[in-house]
């Protein structure tokens, strides 16, 4: 019989072993910080030992909004710094450890280059995502 429960920290060792198992190009995030989780769930199989763990963190998703026809692009990029700076600070300070966007491809290309000057990085991975409701 499956059971589904709480992650304890006598887990950590199981769930790293899991991690190294699937050789991912990752860095393992610090599975006992309480506050970089919202959720920390493992899945214990027939053996009664740990099979699988899910960990959700919370996260950003980020929206910008600006005028496309006011600045020069130098202009453009001064203005992003700046309140990119500002918002990842408040971002920081309400416990958010990450923040993430999705460019629409018609300005991935520019737009993805000029956001990568003031600190954002291309995933490597796809992206899905879920809705919950």
């Amino acid at each position: 019989m499956i059971k589904i429960r709480k992650f304890e920290l006598a887990d950590e060792p199981i769930v790293r072993a899991m991690y190294g198992a699937q050789g991912f190009d990752y860095v393992l995030p610090d599975l006992t910080d309480e506050k970089r989780w919202v959720v920390r769930a493992v899945l214990d199989g027939h053996s009664g030992k740990p099979e699988m763990a899910v960990f959700l963190r919370r996260t950003a998703e980020t929206y910008l909004f600006l005028e496309p026809f006011v600045g020069t692009r130098r202009e453009k990029l001064g203005r992003i710094l700046a309140m990119d700076r500002e918002v990842m600070q408040a971002a920081r300070e309400s416990g958010l450890t990450n923040a993430h966007c999705w460019l629409p491809p018609e300005i991935d290309g520019n737009f993805g280059k000029l956001i990568m000057h003031v600190g954002w990085k291309r995933a490597k991975w796809g992206s899905y995502f879920r809705e919950i409701k």
